[in-house]
Order: structure tokens, then C-alpha cells, then sequence
């Protein structure tokens, strides 16, 4: 969706992503030097362990 830089904020991303029939998921992950393997990382933790998703 989104990626950013700023020396306060440092690397950033915001994303999201919307599996057919469900709620959208939207992520930000601010200061993060791996900052799309903690996004794939997040998405996948809430898909595997929130109720909406299931």
C-alpha cells in the first residue's frame, strides 16, 4: 500500500490485504529495517489466529 522514510520514523509500512467474504486486514509497521518480512509475518499470525479470519 504504502512505504515510507523518515529519521524520526525510520523504514515504514503500511499494507493490506483481503481474503474473498472477509473483513479487510490493514498492517503498519513503523522503524523496521525488515520491514515486509514483519508485515508477511503479521498478516499471517492474524489470519492463523483471529476469529474474523476463520
Amino acid at each position: 500500500m504504502k512505504t515510507g522514510y523518515t529519521p524520526r520514523a525510520g523504514l515504514c509500512l503500511v499494507a493490506t490485504s483481503q481474503k474473498a467474504g472477509k473483513h479487510r486486514l490493514i498492517t503498519v509497521v513503523l522503524n523496521d529495517q525488515n520491514e515486509f518480512t514483519e508485515t508477511n509475518s503479521l498478516m499471517k499470525h492474524v489470519y492463523k489466529t483471529a476469529d474474523v479470519y476463520k
